[in-house]
């Protein structure tokens, strides 16, 4: 093994997938109170899992996804079988940062979500808050920025109230973990200085760690910074730092972030070759390990660089695999949701089965001396699963369960409850005496001295003859339903197998009011009504999963449509671009050729553009074209086109007209509307514009060819003087 590791061993530093992860394969850092990894193999199976675990967290950097989530499942099945709960969290953290970056949204959040509420089980706050910062990521992921704040907000809360955290590292390494995410978040919401007082707080706090991966990620927001802030030669060199420090510890899947981050910078510095290749190295290490969304962001950032550099067969290929790909994400989540559906469904029902095939038969076997009566009561039994299985409403099956048994045994007293298993509670559904209903708090598993408690914890049914006697006399010190005069009780699990899924109870004022026989009568009913429980939990689920479902095809449709825009218009102005120009002129060729009409095509140039970038700067040299592209738009008829194909180059289609004086006309109108000078950071600024006109059919046959001819007219007029216009004929 190589030499420490640069961020030292802490009680966080092993824990958060995403945050503070070990820098190579083999050098890992153990949290508090968990074994080192030896370099031979345990025999603690404790010890061995969070070996197992370790390993995960480091394949995963390495972004080999499949054989992080084979290793962490082996953990999870170490931790469960020894109820080791602080591992499961770990497990459940980690597996909520995989699925997020697979694109399995959900199955993160479910995870995640767990893990939170195990950590405030066990009573853990770091791992609580490092579990409301993963949701946060998620939602963040998502677009969900305000949603994500809240967790983020909910974190900081509780990093304040653990005051036996503070001054410590582990309170040093949720500080910094903190001021990034809020610094990510605003950054999402375009609140590029707010981001930037986050991430320089990180960078303060951080001065405590000496975390390369905090560095990584402070790196990647401060470089973001800087490209927002038209900084882009300081950002990459940000970002080349970042990705130094990624290839000398292996960190791949760092490296993929940071090369997105990279590939858009050069992009805006029209090094299109650069970014092309390197969006190509995130499509092709994306695909190689299962990362789908990030290959997704390369596909279309690489259409676009393809598309800047004009190459539009290739631009309209990568866009094409852009949309693939996320639609393979999404069926690959509703197949995998489905799957495990029905596998779930077909497993309960052989359970079922079974389990009912077994209660004939034992009740066959014991009543053989009594077999009319037992047929009768199996009848009874039957037609009360079939009225009680027939409603997925828990108020309306306690009602039938209850009703049913009236006409069986004595009942004076009823009630039913559900396992709340992430509470650890019985919730009490239904409870009524003498008929008048009753509200009872919820039984906490903890009170193993109640009568119900005692049934779920033993997974066994319970008869006492007279209550107030076993009490009395210290035979039994299991207590009832407080206020109730119970005298008889008879308690039974509700189980499937093996499952518990809720509790019955009832009683009788009267002594010895049951047998045996009506114990065993109960639990027959108690099957069914299990499944009825069951088969409304699952009810609910499915109507979740449906809600679910079609708000991701909302999300996906309404993606698609935004997509879509960006593709076809230009960012700056609106207008269409170079890709939605050419299908429209190539439409109305065919057109002005059914039609036989003439068509022209005028190829505009500022003139004097260039000093107003160079002196006022990029962004309002971004509002000086977007006023042109207006002035322009203005001087045209709603039927005629204006795109935008260069950085201060404009295309007008001009079609339906009888001859070219049309196209003379709208030209001068043009050359006047921009003789008015533009307004600019308190100056006076002019602005010409050379136009070349191409006609259609004399000029071209073709889109090309038309763009290309005006286009050289219009340069004859830059040759000959500006601000001015001639027809390609003129040549």
């Amino acid at each position: 093994m190589s030499g420490p590791m640069k961020n030292a061993s802490s009680g966080m530093s092993d824990f958060y997938p995403s945050f503070l992860l070990p820098m190579t394969e083999w050098e890992e850092s153990p949290g508090e109170g968990e074994p080192l990894i030896e370099e031979r193999p345990s025999t603690d199976p404790i010890q061995l899992a969070w070996s197992y675990i370790r390993k995960a967290r480091s394949v995963l950097l390495l972004s080999r996804t499949k054989e992080a989530q084979e290793w962490a499942m082996k953990a999870l099945e170490l931790f469960k079988a020894h109820q080791h709960t602080r591992g499961l969290v770990h497990v459940f953290l980690f597996l909520g940062i995989l699925f997020l970056e697979q694109g399995a949204l959900e199955k993160s959040l479910e995870n995640t979500t767990l893990a939170i509420e195990l950590a405030q089980n066990m009573k853990s706050p770091e791992l609580e808050i490092l579990g409301l910062h993963t949701v946060g990521q998620v939602l963040l992921k998502t677009g969900e920025v305000h949603e994500a704040l809240q967790y983020f907000l909910q974190a900081d809360k509780k990093i304040k109230e653990a005051t036996s955290l503070q001054g410590s590292r582990v309170y040093y390494e949720l500080e910094t973990l903190l001021f990034i995410n809020l610094g990510e978040a605003f950054i999402a919401l375009g609140e590029t200085d707010n981001g930037a007082e986050y991430f320089a707080l990180a960078q303060e706090a951080a001065t405590h760690l000496n975390n390369v991966a905090v560095e990584i990620r402070i790196l990647k927001g401060l470089a973001i910074i800087q490209k927002r802030r038209g900084f882009r030669e300081e950002a990459l060199g940000m970002l080349e730092r970042a990705i130094e420090e990624t290839q000398r510890y292996s960190l791949r899947l760092y490296l993929i972030e940071l090369w997105l981050e990279m590939g858009v910078i050069y992009i805006e510095l029209n090094e299109y070759e650069r970014a092309i290749q390197i969006f190509t190295d995130v499509i092709t290490e994306s695909e190689k390990n299962g990362l789908f969304p990030y290959a997704a962001e390369g596909y279309r950032n690489r259409s676009l660089a393809y598309e800047a550099s004009l190459n539009f067969r290739e631009a309209l290929s990568d866009f094409k695999r852009f949309h693939e790909t996320l639609e393979y994400i999404s069926l690959e989540q509703t197949a995998s949701r489905r799957r495990d559906a029905e596998i779930l469904f077909e497993l309960e029902r052989a359970q079922r089965e079974a389990e009912i095939f077994r209660l004939r038969n034992v009740e066959l076997r014991e009543h053989k001396d009594a077999l009319e009566k037992s047929n009768r009561q199996i009848q009874a039994v039957a037609e009360a699963g079939k009225a009680i299985t027939s409603s997925l409403d828990i108020q309306e099956i306690a009602r039938l369960v209850q009703e049913n048994l009236k006409t069986l045994m004595e009942i004076e007293g009823f009630s039913l409850a559900t396992y709340e298993e992430a509470q650890e509670q019985l919730q009490f559904v239904f409870c009524v005496e003498k008929n008048e209903p009753r509200s009872l708090p919820p039984l906490s598993l903890n009170d193993s001295c109640h009568l119900l408690v005692w049934v779920v914890q033993h997974q066994q049914s319970i008869r006492i003859d007279d209550l107030e006697k076993a009490l009395a006399e210290g035979t039994s010190t299991l207590k009832y339903l407080e206020g109730s005069a119970a005298r008889s009780v008879m308690g039974i699990p509700l189980t499937l197998g093996g499952t518990i899924i809720g509790a019955l109870s009832i009683h009788s004022q009267k002594r010895k009011a049951y047998s045996d026989e009506d114990v065993r009568l109960l639990e027959s009913i108690g099957t069914f009504v299990a499944i009825a429980l069951q088969n409304s939990r699952h009810r609910q689920e499915l109507i979740r999963l449906n809600e679910a479902l079609r708000a991701e095809k909302e999300a996906l449709e309404q993606l698609t449509r935004k997509v879509s825009r960006l593709a076809n218009h230009d960012g700056l102005t609106g207008l269409p671009n170079r890709l939605l120009l050419a299908e429209l002129l190539e439409r109305s060729i065919h057109r002005s050729k059914r039609q036989k009409t003439l068509l022209a095509v005028l190829f505009m140039d500022l003139d004097n553009f260039k000093p107003i970038n160079d002196t006022f700067g990029h962004q309002e040299g971004d509002q000086a074209l977007v006023e042109v592209a207006h002035r322009i738009k203005q001087a045209l008829r709603a039927s005629d086109v204006i795109a935008r194909v260069g950085g201060d180059e404009f295309v007008v289609l001009l079609t339906d007209m009888d001859n070219e004086e049309g196209a003379r006309l709208v030209a001068e109108k043009i050359i006047k509307t921009l003789e008015q000078p533009l307004y600019i950071e308190g100056h006076l600024c002019q602005v010409g514009v050379s136009i070349g006109i191409a006609l259609y059919p004399q000029d071209g046959m073709s889109g090309d060819e038309l763009i290309r001819h005006a286009d050289e007219a219009m340069y004859r007029i830059k040759r000959a003087g500006k601000n001015g216009y001639t027809f390609y004929s003129a040549l």
